[in-house]
C-alpha cells in the first residue's frame, strides 16, 4: 500500500529456528572443548609423566620395524573382518575395496573424537557406494565395531578375572576389573539381541518402519552365518592381541622392556580408553591411561609407549589420503566402486531400497 515502505526480503523470510542457529555453534564449542581437553592432558603428561626425549632418541632399528609390521597387521585384519561381514550380508566387495574404505576410516579417526568417528566415515562411504542396500551395508559397520570392542573386552575380562581370582588388585584396580567384566556381559547381551531371532523381534518395535524389513533381512543373514561370525571374532582377537603385544615391542624400542603378560593384560584396556569419544582420536586419554596402568607394573614409560604406537599408526594411515584424493587408482570420492549385492535381482518387499538417502 501507498505510504508504507516495502518489506525487504529478509523481513519476509521465515526466521530460522533458534535450535538450528545454535547447533553449529554448539558443535564447534564441543569440538574446541575436546581439543582443549586433549591438549590439557598432553600438557599434564609432559609435566612429569611423558618423557619426549626418549621418543626423540628413537632411531630406525629391526625392533622398530617389527613394531611397525605388527601394527600394520593389526590394522589389516579388521579390514579382512569387515570384508567377511560384507560377504555375509551378500554385498559384493573385493578385499582391496574393504581395505581402502577401512583405511579411510582410520584417517578420519585421527582427527575426529573417538574411534567411532572412523566408523561414521566408513558408514558414509559404504552407503554412498552401495545405495541399493543401505541397511545391510550399515549393519556391517555396526557389527564390525561390536566384534572389535567385544574382542578387546574379552581379552580384558580374561585378564581381570585372573587378577580377581588371585586377589592381585584392590581399590581402583578391582573396580576397573569388575567394570570390564560387566561391560563384557552387556556387550554379549547386545550381540545376542542383534542376531538372535527372538531378541530381534523384541527390538523391532523400536526400529523405524522403513528400516524394519532391512533389520529382519540383515539379522536373518547373520543368524544363518554363526560360524562365519565366530571366524570374524577369531580375526578380531588376533588383531587385538597384536595391538596389545605391540606395547612390549614399543617398550623395547624405548629401552625399557615390559613383560608380555603386562602388555596382553593392560594393552586392551588402553585401547578401550583410546576408543572413548572424549578427545580427537583419543589423544591424551590413552596416554594417561597407559601411564597409570603400566606404572602399576613398574614401568614409567607407559605414555611414551602409547604415543609411539599412535605416531606409527598415524603414519601407516596416511596412504588413505591418496585414495580419498584420487591420486592413485580409482577415486572413492568421485568414482563409485562396485559393491553390488550378490543377489542383485530385487525381491518383493525388500525395504533396503526404501531407506533414506545418505546425503
Amino acid at each position: 500500500m501507498d505510504g508504507q515502505p516495502p518489506h525487504s526480503r529478509s523481513e519476509n523470510a521465515a526466521p530460522r529456528p533458534i535450535a538450528a542457529q545454535s547447533t553449529p555453534k554448539r558443535t564447534r564449542l564441543v569440538a574446541l572443548a575436546k581439543l582443549a581437553l586433549a591438549l590439557g592432558l598432553l600438557a599434564w603428561l609432559c609435566t612429569d609423566r611423558l618423557d619426549l626425549r626418549s621418543l626423540t632418541a628413537v632411531s630406525p632399528s629391526p625392533t622398530l620395524g617389527l613394531l611397525a609390521a605388527m601394527l600394520l597387521a593389526s590394522m589389516l585384519l579388521p579390514a579382512l573382518r569387515w570384508w567377511w561381514l560384507l560377504r555375509i550380508q551378500q554385498i559384493d566387495a573385493t578385499p582391496w575395496q574393504a581395505v581402502k574404505l577401512t583405511w579411510s576410516g582410520y584417517l578420519a579417526a585421527l582427527i575426529l573424537p573417538g574411534a567411532v568417528s572412523g566408523d561414521v566415515a566408513k558408514s558414509y562411504l559404504i552407503v554412498r557406494h552401495c545405495p541399493a542396500h543401505r541397511g545391510r551395508s550399515l549393519s556391517t559397520v555396526l557389527v564390525d565395531r561390536l566384534i572389535g570392542v567385544y574382542s578387546l573386552l574379552l581379552l580384558g575380562a580374561l585378564s581381570a578375572a585372573a587378577l580377581l581370582a588371585t586377589d592381585s588388585v584392590d581399590g581402583q584396580g578391582k573396580t576397573l576389573a569388575w567394570t570390564v567384566v560387566a561391560l563384557l556381559a552387556g556387550t554379549t547381551v547386545a550381540a545376542t539381541a542383534l542376531v538372535a531371532g527372538p531378541w530381534r523381534r523384541i527390538a523391532e518395535p523400536f526400529v523405524p518402519s522403513k528400516w524394519s524389513q532391512a533389520w529382519r533381512d540383515s539379522g536373518r543373514l547373520y543368524w544363518q552365518a554363526k560360524r562365519a561370525l565366530a571366524g570374524c571374532l577369531a580375526i578380531s582377537l588376533v588383531s587385538s592381541m597384536l595391538t596389545a603385544a605391540a606395547f612390549t615391542v614399543a617398550s623395547r624400542v624405548l629401552q625399557e622392556p615390559v613383560a608380555w603378560s603386562s602388555s596382553l593384560s593392560l594393552g586392551p584396556l588402553v585401547v578401550l580408553a583410546n576408543c572413548l569419544p572424549i578427545t580427537p582420536g583419543g589423544m591424551g586419554v590413552a596416554e594417561a591411561a597407559a601411564s597409570e596402568l603400566f606404572q602399576q607394573r613398574g614401568s614409567v614409560h607407559g605414555a611414551e609407549m602409547m604415543l609411539l604406537i599412535r605416531v606409527l599408526m598415524a603414519t601407516l594411515s596416511l596412504p588413505a589420503l591418496l585414495v580419498l584424493l584420487g591420486r592413485r587408482g580409482s577415486s572413492i570420492s568421485s568414482t563409485p566402486i562396485d559393491l553390488r549385492p550378490a543377489d542383485a535381482s530385487p525381491r518383493h518387499g525388500d525395504a533396503d531400497a526404501d531407506l533414506p538417502n545418505a546425503a
